[in-house]
């Protein structure tokens, strides 16, 4: 994963954050210094001071979004890998939760998709987040935990995938529903699948 350890000045995240709430509101069209500058309320002058263009300011959103989906460490070192994984599902309804502007614009692929830079960033976050996983569901293979019949890689698509989807589901809503509420009802029903039978 891009591990940067970038640390954003005061003046850096309010950019960040106005930015964010930009393309959530209006799209990413709307992102202009111009239409930047005067969210934060300086000129356009002294907003380039902190970032040279807008591909270092999407370049410092993707970077923020890995800061931020960093799971901390399990509680307990002796978790099992069910548990490390479900650890992982709900901090991230957790923080989605949140902040449901960066949840819609994280999820919305079509916004960096067409930028190389931005999608070859995107693409080292999301590779660190399935090598983690796939880890994880692996070890559990090994001990026992998760049936081994199902392959590694599709059971993290199946967990992940899901996740996207209910993500997307509850920002298309309006936030209508709890989205860690059924966060955890979704991950209860994929972890009794992901269980060898006699666990059932």
């Amino acid at each position: 994963m891009e591990t940067q350890n970038r640390t954003f000045t005061p003046r850096q995240q309010e950019i960040i954050r106005e930015a964010i709430r930009i393309i959530a509101a209006d799209g990413i069209g709307d992102l202009t210094i111009k239409n930047l500058a005067g969210a934060v309320h300086v000129t356009e002058a002294a907003l380039y001071r902190h970032f040279q263009n807008k591909q270092a300011i999407l370049a410092a959103i993707i970077e923020t979004f890995d800061m931020i989906s960093r799971t901390p460490p399990h509680p307990d070192p002796h978790a099992d890998a069910l548990d490390q994984i479900e650890w992982f599902v709900q901090d991230r309804y957790t923080k989605f939760a949140a902040d449901p502007d960066l949840a819609k614009i994280m999820l919305s692929e079509s916004i960096f998709i067409h930028n190389n830079l931005m999608a070859e960033k995107k693409r080292r976050v999301m590779h660190g987040h399935k090598g983690e996983v796939v880890g994880w569901i692996e070890a559990g293979q090994r001990q026992g935990g998760i049936r081994p019949d199902i392959d590694a890689v599709a059971l993290f698509r199946v967990i992940v995938g899901s996740m996207r989807l209910l993500v997307l589901q509850w920002c298309f809503n309006h936030h209508a529903f709890d989205l860690k509420k059924e966060g955890r009802r979704l991950w209860l029903d994929i972890r009794k699948m992901a269980r060898p039978a006699q666990w059932r």
